[in-house]
């Protein structure tokens, strides 16, 4: 399990510990995902600048880097786009933009399970756990839980009312 699936996953059993936990969670998440975007902006304004820099310097001496005196547009915007560079920098806007768009749908994630422990405390509160519904059915994860704990408590109870049964004869 990734641990953004660790993070999105709900554990019932502690709505109090997801609730609090929740909001520094998403601020992680959200500050990374501002970080991707600063860092993207920087990377354009880095390709723009190399771009520029390459433009200039064809126009400068054109015969040297295209083989003509008369380049035109399209010929220098192929010469600079096939630059080593400037496909670097490309890949990583790509790369930054990718891990960007993951991030903010880990937000939205996050915004949804912010949701959903509101409803499930609701429900807590509510005692939907704890009661039938209308069809007779319950919810057994929770539901069964109890009732496991209360069988080893009356087990227990008894074991120990046989023991002091067995040592008062």
């Amino acid at each position: 399990m990734s641990a953004l699936e660790k993070d999105l996953t709900i554990d019932p059993a502690k709505l109090d510990v997801e609730w609090i936990n929740l909001p520094s969670l998403y601020f992680a998440y959200r500050e990374e995902a501002d970080y991707l975007d600063v860092r993207m902006r920087k990377k354009k304004m880095k390709l723009d600048f190399e771009m520029a820099k390459l433009d200039s310097v064809v126009r400068l001496d054109p015969k040297e880097y295209l083989g003509v005196e008369k380049p035109t547009e399209a010929q220098i915007r192929c010469y600079i786009e096939a630059n080593d560079l400037i496909y670097q920098i490309k890949e990583e806007v790509i790369e930054i933009d990718k891990k960007k768009k993951l991030l903010a749908s880990a937000c939205s994630a996050l915004e949804m399970k912010r949701d959903a422990l509101k409803n499930l405390v609701q429900l807590m509160n509510g005692e939907y756990f704890t009661t039938k519904r209308s069809d007779g059915l319950v919810n057994s994860a929770i539901a069964d839980d109890r009732k496991e704990t209360k069988r080893n408590v009356r087990r227990e109870i008894r074991e120990r009312m046989n023991n002091q049964t067995e040592e008062s004869k």
